[in-house]
């Protein structure tokens, strides 16, 4: 009778801490760090200095990619060298509707 009751006892509190695990489980919310896209496409717009530039794509889309300081260029020394007509493929991080680049190749 007494292992009997330690062993309900034992149950009840695994059978508490599952049912309280699951619902630490169900409102945690994951850390969101933001869509990425890549994107490539020709140099249609460009003003040397200018944190953007546009991006023609293949299927005929002008996409705005902006750069900020944490953006790197994979070939080049700058960014700056951009010129018309580059081919270029960015990885980009979404911010609302924005593409903002993390990794510029100008190919």
């Amino acid at each position: 009778m007494r292992n009997t009751s330690f062993v309900l006892a034992l149950a009840a509190v695994c059978v508490a801490l599952a049912i309280s695990g699951l619902a630490l489980e169900t409102t945690a919310q994951p850390i969101a760090l933001g869509d990425t896209e890549t994107v490539m496409g020709y140099v249609s717009e460009y003003n040397d200095g200018a944190d953007s530039f546009v991006l023609a794509t293949s299927d005929h889309r002008e996409i705005t990619i902006r750069t900020d300081p944490s953006t790197t260029r994979v070939s080049g020394p700058r960014l700056s060298g951009l010129m018309l007509g580059d081919r270029v493929t960015a990885e980009c991080r979404m911010e609302d509707t924005d593409y903002i680049a993390i990794t510029v190749n100008i190919e």
